[in-house]
């Protein structure tokens, strides 16, 4: 019962977690779209800078891409921890679909 309770604690800190990582890439989309036609407000630097890292079109361009990357990872990593493994129906798109290739 011990060692459930632990793996239980833990799993929860973990889905609490990534659902918070969720939550702040969604808000980044959010302010990037909000601010598309801002640059100076998102993200700093000159735009006259003829260094490509200091160019707030590729710095948004970035931030937008870290934000997607982490919010669909994270979308994915909840959708497995929350999936029942175990269950017959779990990976079928219609769970009624099972009732009736059953019978």
């Amino acid at each position: 019962e011990a060692e459930l309770t632990g793996t239980l604690n833990t799993s929860h800190a973990l889905l609490q977690t990534w659902l918070q990582v969720q939550s702040q890439a969604r808000a980044v989309l959010r302010l990037v779209k909000k601010h598309n036609n801002n640059s100076s407000s998102l993200v700093g630097g000159n735009s006259s800078s003829s260094n490509n890292n200091n160019d707030p079109n590729i710095r948004r361009a970035q931030l937008e891409s870290f934000a997607r990357t982490c919010y669909e990872n994270s979308c994915h990593i909840v959708e497995r921890m929350t999936t029942d493994r175990f269950a017959q129906t779990a990976n079928l798109s219609d769970p009624y679909l099972y009732d009736s290739i059953s019978n």
